[in-house]
């Protein structure tokens, strides 16, 4: 996810990095797409459920910031297009024609619910951040990797992007889901530049990053909104690579001896 970023940042700053990049792909695609399918009924329920969350997030001023453009899925179907834009959340039901998503997220009544009650007052505790994290993980990472640094024309070998690659939440307090014991963790196969995602710590990869939810926040913002915010500024673009190359040294837990 950063490492490839992170290196685009400096091979702006200082050139090619010297290294050997025959095991890198020189094309990138980004994640194996997702096949959008609307939901052939309505849902009542989630219906109510999505506009009371609607209504509590705006409230709460919790979405200033966040710009997205998301599928919310039940049993791989899309039920419903949300649009964050400027503290607002434009909902759509169904696939929302010309709305091209930036995240694509399963949801339930229950998930709904539970954003409901955790936006209500207008912060978040660990607790609640921990079940926005585990809800979010996937679609994030997925996001990051069809971000333009990867997937626009131009030979990435040099981005130094791995082939074998796991992400995971720690998750020092033991927090649970809602009463569930869960692992937030992410194995990512990057095959001739197209990524796909298994769930959990799959095999002896690359390299393994394990994040505290607060750093993971802090990339997300970094790799996505500041990156693209910044794309055509050279010095910008290396404060941006300095910035995660301290959240990844942090986070490292695993790497091949040559990585």
């Amino acid at each position: 996810m950063p490492r490839p970023f992170l290196a685009l940042a400096c091979l702006l700053a200082v050139g090619p990095l010297g290294a050997c990049h025959g095991r890198y792909v020189a094309t990138i695609r980004g994640p194996v797409p997702l096949e959008a399918t609307a939901a052939p009924t309505a849902d009542p329920a989630l219906d109510h459920a999505l506009e009371e969350a609607r209504a509590a997030a705006e409230r709460s001023g919790l979405l200033a910031g966040i710009e997205e453009r998301i599928h919310l899925t039940v049993g791989g179907v899309v039920t419903h297009t949300v649009v964050l834009s400027r503290g607002r959340a434009q909902i759509t039901p169904g696939i929302a024609a010309g709305v091209s998503p930036t995240l694509t997220i399963p949801v339930s009544t229950s998930v709904l619910d539970n954003l409901r009650i955790a936006v209500s007052d207008g912060k978040l505790d660990d607790q609640e951040l921990f079940n926005f994290a585990h809800v979010l993980f996937l679609p994030c990472l997925r996001r990051v990797h069809g971000m333009f640094y990867f997937t626009e024309p131009g030979d990435k070998a040099k981005l130094l992007v791995d082939n074998h690659m796991q992400f995971r939440l720690k998750n020092p307090q033991n927090l649970t889901y809602h009463g569930t014991a869960v692992d937030n963790a992410v194995t990512v196969l990057n095959a001739d530049g197209v990524f796909f995602y298994l769930p959990g710590l799959i095999g002896d990869p690359d390299v393994r990053y394990e994040l505290t939810v607060a750093d993971a926040v802090e990339l997300y913002k970094i790799l996505v909104y500041e990156a693209e915010r910044h794309r055509d500024s050279l010095l910008e673009l290396v404060k941006l690579g300095n910035r995660t190359k301290a959240v990844l040294e942090r986070s490292t837990t695993y790497a091949r001896s040559w990585h």
